[in-house]
């Protein structure tokens, strides 16, 4: 049920796009999305309203009008052309035409809305059911008001999560998914790690909230690094302690406590002291992929890379601090991490963590606030809110909620 300022924005939003030109009824055939037309450092993001529609061409794929997408620091990385190589060699690997994916680009992962037509193949989905989930960084994104995936990427939306709250969760979850299954861990992050250190370094955004959550359902002792402003929001999800890595003896604090069994190193490259607070045979993983660094600043091949990563980085550091390292950057869609998602919404392991909700036009100014800034939770693009109007509801309906439960 719309509130009456809800209603009220969607109504602005249909005048909006109907004064733009764009069919309000069916599939249109020009579509609005978010373009990345450069890489740089901040890249070059233009709205486009006359966007061809994407279409179905695969039998197993569906088409769906998006209604929510969610930021990702992989969004970032692809932004600034970082992975562009890495993603190239994949392209060709599978047989696809890289330059058909490139420029200009649609950046998102996370969608989450109504199926509108479906293959032939489709045995999942018929049009009008709602769905969320993640797509492949091989090709276009979620920031468009419609978005085409296979089916395998996709899930039922559970009813009692909002297009928002489904949207901010699928790549976070299965980034962490996959990196506790990279780390040696394999299934066993979502069962039993009593008696288990793990630390959580920069626990604050949408993969860190979510990796407290998870692991600490599993039984394991969750120490989090953060902002000070972030430490009633990480004990409520379920960290035991927590650090600010701001503060002047952080590092000495650190060191201090017992030695860890596993380390989520999600700002990436910090393993210069993270490395001395880790058990024998524990294992290290960063979320800041070198061998991408590897092929982008050598301008080396895939062969190659992989090479170096292994001789000069992996080997080293193991031979020094006898623990397993792991370098991991973004998350393959993949529907067993889906299914577990589901499981896990359902018996309330995890929950949503939404720090901002902004309209699709907002993107380009929120990145650069987040590049500048530590955040908490996901900022969440609601395809159905103005940009003047976005941040200015968020705000109203958190005053809401806040007011209720104090009361």
């Amino acid at each position: 049920m719309l509130s009456k300022q809800q209603g009220r924005i969607r109504s602005l939003y249909q005048v909006a796009k109907a004064y733009k030109g764009q069919d309000q009824i069916g599939v249109p055939s020009l579509t609005r999305a978010l373009e990345l037309t450069n890489y740089g450092d901040w890249g070059k993001l233009d709205m486009s309203y006359h966007r061809e529609c994407p279409k179905i061409i695969q039998p197993n794929q569906i088409l769906v009008r998006n209604l929510a997408s969610s930021l990702n620091r992989h969004d970032f990385e692809m932004k600034t052309g970082y992975i562009q190589p890495y993603l190239d060699i994949c392209r060709k690997t599978a047989g696809e035409k890289a330059e058909g994916f490139e420029l200009p680009l649609v950046l998102g992962r996370d969608f989450a809305g109504v199926v509108m037509d479906t293959g032939p193949d489709v045995k999942l989905f018929t049009p009008g059911d709602e769905v969320f989930g993640a797509t492949s960084s091989f090709g276009q994104g979620c920031f468009s008001d419609f978005v085409v995936v296979e089916q395998n990427n996709a899930r039922h939306k559970p009813p009692n999560l909002s297009f928002v709250e489904a949207a901010s969760l699928p790549y976070v979850s299965g980034a962490v998914m996959t990196a506790c299954c990279q780390s040696g861990l394999k299934r066993q992050y979502y069962k039993n790690l009593t008696g288990k250190r793990v630390l959580i370094h920069g626990a604050g955004g949408g993969v860190g909230t979510i990796a407290v959550q998870l692991l600490k359902s599993a039984g394991a002792h969750i120490v989090t690094t953060s902002l000070v402003r972030s430490f009633k929001l990480l004990k409520s999800l379920g960290a035991d302690e927590t650090l600010a890595f701001r503060a002047k003896d952080f590092i000495v604090d650190l060191e201090t406590l017992d030695k860890f069994d596993l380390i989520l190193d999600i700002p990436g490259h910090c393993d210069g002291f993270l490395l001395r607070c880790i058990n024998r045979r524990g294992s290290y993983v960063s979320f800041k992929q070198r061998l991408y660094e590897n092929i982008h600043e050598e301008d080396i091949d895939l062969a190659f890379g992989m090479m170096k990563d292994i001789l000069l980085t992996k080997a080293r550091l193991r031979m020094k601090y006898g623990c397993k390292y792991y370098y991991f950057s973004y998350m393959p869609p993949h529907p067993y991490y889906l299914d577990y998602l589901l499981y896990f919404l359902e018996d309330g392991t995890i929950v949503p963590v939404v720090q901002d909700v902004i309209g699709l036009e907002e993107i380009p100014d929120a990145m650069k606030r987040i590049e500048k800034e530590d955040v908490q939770g996901k900022t969440v693009v609601d395809m159905m809110l103005l940009p003047e109007e976005a941040r200015q509801l968020h705000r109203g309906e958190t005053e809401a909620v806040g007011e209720i439960a104090e009361g």
